[in-house]
């Protein structure tokens, strides 16, 4: 049976006042990730009380067998 760990990570936001992303920060994030083996499987916006929207990345990938014992 496949076992996983999971990671999130919070996107960098861009500009004075984060109203966006920075997507080539990100792109170079995901893509490091990536290259360890991390899946991107699911993208989520919430709000934090101050009303500022943050954007968090869910990863998984695959343990390896030696990592199971």
């Amino acid at each position: 049976m496949k076992k996983y760990e999971y990671k999130i990570v919070e996107a960098t936001p861009s500009g004075k006042w984060e109203i966006g992303l920075d997507l080539e920060a990100n792109e170079a994030i995901l893509t490091g990730l990536g290259l360890e083996g991390w899946e991107l499987v699911q993208i989520h916006d919430h709000a934090l009380a101050s009303g500022i929207k943050r954007t968090l990345f869910f990863l998984k990938r695959e343990l390896a067998h030696e990592e199971l014992v």
